[in-house]
C-alpha cells in the first residue's frame, strides 16, 4: 500500500515512532515534554481562566528550526491584535510575517539570547494587526524548554505605541536642537547620561 503521511515539525525521533505505528482514524498523541507543558495545551477551566485573564497578550509557541508556530493564544492576543481564532490557529498563519521587515533579525535575536540565557529577555519592534495598523509592542520572551531542534516559549506582547510616538517626537525635537545649538544640547545630553 503506497500512501502519505502529514506530521507538524516535530524531532526525528518522533515522527519515526508516528510512522511506525502505521494509519490511524484518530490522530495519535505526541508527547510535548514536560507534564507542565502538557498542562499548558490541555487547560483545565480554572488554568484557561487565568491565562485569558492574565494582562496583555500571551502567545505560546513551538519553534522548529527556523517556522515559530502559534499553539495557544489568550484573550488579550486577540484583543490587542484583532485577528480571527482561525487566522491565528490556521494552516496559513505566519507569526514572523506579521512583524515588520526591519525589525524581524531583533526578533529572531531576541528569541536567541532568550535561549542562551535561560532569562527573560526582551524587544521593542513593529507588528502589523490584522487591520493592517502598525503597532509598537514590546516583547518578553521566555523560554519553557528546549529539546534538540524543537524550543516551546512564550511571549508576551504590550502596546508601546504611545512611548515610541512619544521617543520619536523627542527625537526629531532634539534633533532640531541640536542644528540650532550643538554645544547647549550635548551639555544636556551629558546631564541626561549621568541621572540614568
Amino acid at each position: 500500500m503506497q500512501g502519505y503521511f502529514f506530521s507538524k515539525p516535530v524531532p526525528l525521533e518522533v515522527y519515526r515512532d508516528l510512522v511506525g505505528k502505521g494509519f490511524s482514524e484518530t490522530p495519535l498523541p505526541v508527547h510535548l515534554g514536560p507534564e507542565d507543558t502538557v498542562d499548558m495545551m490541555t487547560m483545565s477551566a480554572q488554568l484557561t481562566v487565568l491565562f485569558n485573564g492574565a494582562g496583555g497578550a500571551i502567545g505560546l509557541y513551538e519553534l522548529v528550526g527556523g517556522t515559530l508556530e502559534i499553539l495557544r493564544a489568550n484573550d488579550g492576543y486577540f484583543k490587542l491584535f484583532g485577528d480571527s481564532r482561525d487566522n491565528v490557529y490556521g494552516p496559513d498563519s505566519s507569526t514572523i510575517d506579521r512583524i515588520d521587515y526591519r525589525d524581524r533579525e531583533r526578533f529572531w535575536q531576541t528569541i536567541r539570547q532568550a535561549e542562551a540565557s535561560k532569562s527573560v529577555e526582551e524587544c521593542e519592534l513593529r507588528r502589523y494587526c490584522a487591520d493592517g495598523r502598525l503597532l509598537w509592542i514590546r516583547v518578553r520572551a521566555s523560554i519553557i524548554y528546549v529539546e534538540q531542534l524543537r524550543t516551546l516559549l512564550y511571549l508576551v506582547m504590550e502596546d508601546v505605541t504611545p512611548l515610541a510616538e512619544e521617543r520619536e517626537q523627542l527625537q526629531k525635537m532634539l534633533e532640531r536642537l541640536r542644528a540650532i545649538n550643538p554645544q547647549e544640547v550635548a551639555a544636556l545630553e551629558q546631564e541626561f547620561h549621568k541621572l540614568s
